[in-house]
């Protein structure tokens, strides 16, 4: 890293995860390159988060904002701090997710190395409320390709969309991300409307304008816990139909090939239709038609595979209903074995 590196803003936004600010903001603090700021952005947490950011608040480098009225989306958050932010980099990092030292500089090393990269990230290892390891991120895209996420690579932008976000948000974590702020400003992703998906469209937004790099070495640490979004990503029908944008937005600015289109169709098709079995068919005003017609820009095939679709939701559903009654059934089973076996020696 050349001494006279470019500073970077890192971006803390948070709501309700007081218990893992301060992990979060010491992995900041103590990450090798020391050349930052800290932008704290608290969207009316109702837990003691507050208090826990106020203790950083008079340190130089940190600036805190506190919003008396919640937004209604990360994302929002995001472009509040991105108007804030001052660094020719920037860094979202989750309140709820933590890092090893070196991820700010690995990341930055690549960005220098490659003017044309607008976006460098790592792989993630997943953990626990207790930061217990739960498993490799790189498990995420094993099926798209297994050995790709396991070497470093740079791509262009368009052709990653084009190949791989085209089937699922293949950065599923922004912890991991390192981009460039004027890309982003130029890129102007229309993410405020999503809730869960506005990372996804973020990327493909910034990809349409830059490279990409990865780094294999896990340096960032992804929290699964019952209140992230990640989690909730499948109790809403919110879910498909911010997929379904996403692809569209690619579809429209990138193309996708026929194979993966295809692939991709397939694949919302079984969420949309998996989302349905979860969920009521109108939930947060989004509904049934509301999905449909966003899935009409994606899937040309839409109507026999729909079809096909909701003739298995009731399939599911039985499967569903027999895998939860099946162990009773099986410790039924067992105790009426163990009284007749009781019974025939008793007759003996």
């Amino acid at each position: 890293m050349s001494k006279n590196a470019t500073r970077v803003s890192v971006v803390i936004p948070n709501y309700n995860h007081s218990s893992f600010l301060d992990l979060r903001i010491t992995s900041v603090l103590q990450q090798s390159y020391q050349d930052f700021d800290i932008l704290i952005l608290d969207d009316a947490s109702t837990d003691s988060s507050r208090e826990v950011i106020a203790t950083y608040a008079g340190r130089p480098r940190v600036k805190v904002m506190f919003n008396s009225v919640n937004s209604g989306s990360p994302f929002a958050q995001w472009n509040k701090g991105l108007a804030s932010a001052v660094g020719d980099y920037v860094w979202i990092a989750e309140a709820d997710d933590y890092a090893d030292p070196s991820l700010l500089q690995t990341l930055l090393e690549k960005l220098e190395q490659h003017p044309t990269v607008c976006l460098a990230y790592c792989q993630s290892m997943l953990v626990d409320g207790a930061n217990r390891v739960i498993s490799s991120g790189a498990g995420w895209t094993d099926d798209l390709d297994r050995e790709r996420w396991r070497h470093p690579y740079v791509n262009d932008g368009r052709d990653e969309c084009r190949r791989y976000l085209s089937n699922r948000n293949t950065i599923p974590n922004a912890s991991a991300v390192v981009f460039r702020r004027d890309t982003y400003l130029r890129a102007k992703p229309p993410n405020e409307s999503y809730r869960l998906c506005g990372d996804w469209i973020t990327w493909a937004s910034l990809l349409l304008h830059g490279d990409i790099a990865f780094v294999p070495e896990p340096l960032n640490f992804f929290r699964r816990h019952g209140n992230s979004a990640f989690s909730r990503a499948d109790r809403d029908l919110r879910f498909p139909l911010e997929s379904y944008r996403v692809i569209s937005f690619i579809k429209s600015s990138a193309g996708i090939p026929e194979p993966e289109l295809e692939r991709t169709s397939q694949q919302l098709m079984y969420v949309w239709m998996g989302s349905m079995l979860k969920v009521p068919l109108l939930r947060d005003g989004i509904g049934f038609f509301e999905v449909l017609r966003c899935a009409l820009d994606v899937d040309e095939r839409i109507w026999p595979r729909l079809l096909w679709g909701l003739l298995m939701v009731p399939v599911r559903a039985a499967r569903s209903r027999a895998t939860k009654i099946a162990p009773l059934r099986k410790i039924y089973c067992s105790i009426r074995r163990r009284i007749r076996s009781a019974a025939r020696r008793n007759l003996r």
